[in-house]
């Protein structure tokens, strides 16, 4: 069973279907994970091509069909950051194609990953639910998790600011001190991404949206602010290097990246650490570019949560007090993940 939109009918796929792995999720299940949502992205941009009028095939007289599917009954667990991108990819391939891929044997969908998709908002993509004009909320017992935005423009940044503040103050019941520092560094990191994440003279392997996504979740119980941040842009190794860094960021650079052979996607990590440690922009302004150090010393400041970043082919993972720590994948998440979660709101409301 088929939907596609809002509309459900019964449809043949000419091919058996791909099984994702049963848990996606950069954490526990990196590299299978990554090969999964690189397959998504291969397939909406090879389906787009070769005389293709829709994703659902129809000739008079024939039962429709679909070349082939994901079957997405078959995954047990989804974390928030890799639904987010899932989501991204979904709406990327709204915007360029004007369509998704429908949705197979909805009724057959594990309940869990049912309910974190529905809370990022991916059902209001793929068109079987409609989007209100208003950010909307989602409670789960302890668990409010803010439904995604996807923008390019100040307007949206605002609106990311202004859901994750109401968020956090109706979860923990009074307007917090650190709100506006919390604002600030979410403020400046899209900003960054607005800035360069998106560079004219870029090759990209896939076609863009210029577009970023962002996600937040409180939970009461432990005082926590989770928020997911996704970019599909040209990646921080790529874009970093690129600035006018200064003396000390160049200093630091030259102990820790090899520079030799085979040592580019190696040393992805490496330009994490210096844009989580030192910040920067395109702009030159000394006033911009400090949203990831501003994450950064969240951690500190609250004493408990954890900074991950992913960027091409390079992780960087900061928790209070200790040193970034530094490691490379196969594979590529497609663009920049931020994951910050703090701890401990609630005992400073």
């Amino acid at each position: 069973m088929a939907y596609s939109g809002d509309a459900l009918e019964t449809v043949v796929s000419r091919n058996r279907p791909t099984r994702p792995p049963a848990r996606i999720c950069l954490d526990e299940n990196r590299e299978e994970s990554l090969k999964f949502l690189k397959l998504l992205r291969f397939r909406q941009e090879r389906y787009r091509d070769a005389n293709h009028k829709g994703w659902i095939q129809r000739r008079p007289g024939r039962m429709p069909y679909i070349r082939g599917y994901l079957d997405f009954s078959k995954i047990e667990y989804v974390s928030t950051a890799a639904a987010l991108v899932m989501a991204s990819y979904y709406e990327r391939a709204r915007i360029l194609r004007g369509e998704t891929p429908p949705t197979i044997d909805l009724h057959l969908w594990n309940e869990t990953v049912f309910n974190t998709l529905l809370e990022v908002g991916f059902f209001e993509i793929v068109g079987i639910t409609k989007r209100p004009p208003e950010l909307v909320r989602i409670s789960a017992g302890a668990r409010t998790t803010m439904q995604f935005v996807s923008g390019q423009g100040p307007s949206e940044l605002r609106a990311v600011c202004e859901g994750i503040s109401e968020l956090v103050v109706d979860t923990f019941g009074s307007e917090m001190p650190e709100l506006m520092y919390l604002r600030s560094a979410i403020s400046e990191a899209i900003t960054n991404v607005q800035h360069h994440a998106y560079p004219a003279d870029h090759d990209f392997r896939f076609r863009h949206v210029d577009r970023w996504w962002a996600t937040a979740s409180t939970d009461k119980d432990n005082g926590s602010l989770k928020i997911v941040f996704y970019d599909q842009g040209a990646s921080i190794p790529i874009t970093y290097p690129r600035m006018s860094l200064g003396r000390e960021v160049l200093s630091f650079l030259d102990k820790i990246v090899s520079r030799g052979v085979g040592s580019e996607f190696r040393d992805d990590a490496a330009y994490i650490e210096a844009a989580m440690t030192y910040g920067n922009s395109k702009t030159g302004s000394p006033e911009r570019g400090e949203g990831l150090p501003q994450m950064k010393a969240s951690i500190d400041h609250f004493g408990r949560g954890r900074l991950r970043i992913y960027s091409r082919s390079g992780v960087c993972t900061y928790e209070p007090n200790q040193a970034i720590s530094r490691s490379a994948y196969a594979g590529t998440v497609g663009g920049t993940l931020i994951e910050w979660t703090i701890f401990g709101l609630g005992e400073q409301a």
